[in-house]
Order: structure tokens, then C-alpha cells, then sequence
């Protein structure tokens, strides 16, 4: 790397690992930090001047592009949106259009029968009403139109939502099942 490009390397690196450890706050910052400094190095062997984008916006977009690649690759079930609608969704969410294998159905089925019950063993701590609040919040609805319906301060939910994140987050259970599909 030339050496009038190693302090904004070095920029973009921190810059791209640090938002992508505030998203996936489960993630290894060193892992993260490697992946980014990985494509930056070989997104400065890639980049052509002539083009006329900035150093700094290809290598901060290919580092964006390797590390969101690599957060999938590794990703806990709860990383993201591969929770939304999980907890709610039966067994046709997961059945493909057009897709008549009754078998294959009925081992979707089960499938979601057991995520839905290690769900809620892993949420069994932190109480029935709190872990309805939490997953609701987990899949997608608003906090504070949670907090308004069940009446509780807006902070309850927010940290409610993340004690549940935290405990999906390191369940084995729901790895296991996760990666089974």
C-alpha cells in the first residue's frame, strides 16, 4: 500500500469496523477490524483514478461489502432481521411457492415448534409479560407503541428488548437450531 494512503486506510478501517461492531454488537472487534483491513488492502490494489471516485468512498464501500459478508457468514440468529417474524411466523412462512412435499412441511413444522420452544425457554428468566414485551420490540414494533399499550416507561422496553437480545444472542439451543436450516 503506498504510503500517502496508509493513514486513510487506517481511517476507514476503524471507522467501518467500529459501525459494524455498534450494529453487531455480538462480533469481535479484532475479527471485524481484520475482515475491513483485508478488503481495504485489496480494494487499493483494485482502484482506478481514472474513474474519479475518491480513494476513500471505494475503499470504505468495498470494506462495508466485505464485512457485511462476512457478519453473514458468521452471524447468530439474532443478528438482525433473521429473527423478525420467527417467533409469530407458522410453518408456511418457510415453505417455498409451488412446494408440495408434505414431509419437508411437516418437518418445517416441528422446526418452528422447536425454535418457538427454546425461545421461550431462553426467555423463561425474564418473565411471561417482559419477554412478550421484549420479542414484540425484537420483531419489528416500535418501542414506545409497545411501552404506550402495556403502560410502562419507554426505558423498561428498550431494556427489556435488550436483556432478550443478550439471551437469544448466547443460546445455544437456538445456534443449533439456526443452523440446522
Amino acid at each position: 500500500m503506498r504510503a500517502e494512503r496508509q493513514h486513510e486506510a487506517a481511517r476507514i478501517a476503524s471507522k467501518v469496523a467500529g459501525h459494524a461492531r455498534r450494529v453487531c454488537w455480538w462480533a469481535d472487534y479484532e475479527d471485524l477490524h481484520q475482515q475491513v483491513w483485508l478488503a481495504v488492502v485489496e480494494s487499493e490494489r483494485t482502484f482506478d483514478e481514472e474513474v474519479g471516485i475518491p480513494f476513500e468512498h471505494y475503499a470504505a464501500r468495498a470494506a462495508h461489502f466485505a464485512v457485511t459478508r462476512y457478519l453473514w457468514g458468521q452471524s447468530a440468529p439474532v443478528s438482525g432481521s433473521s429473527l423478525r417474524g420467527l417467533v409469530r411466523a407458522g410453518p408456511a412462512a418457510r415453505v417455498p411457492c409451488g412446494y408440495r412435499d408434505d414431509d419437508e412441511h411437516i418437518d418445517t413444522a416441528r422446526w418452528a415448534e422447536r425454535v418457538r420452544d427454546a425461545t421461550e425457554e431462553t426467555l423463561s428468566s425474564l418473565g411471561a409479560e417482559r419477554a412478550r414485551r421484549a420479542l414484540r420490540v425484537i420483531d419489528g414494533d416500535k418501542s414506545a407503541v409497545v411501552a404506550a399499550e402495556h403502560r410502562v416507561p419507554v426505558q423498561q422496553v428498550y431494556r427489556e428488548a435488550r436483556e432478550a437480545r443478550e439471551l437469544l444472542a448466547g443460546s445455544s439451543e437456538l445456534w443449533r437450531l439456526w443452523r440446522e436450516r
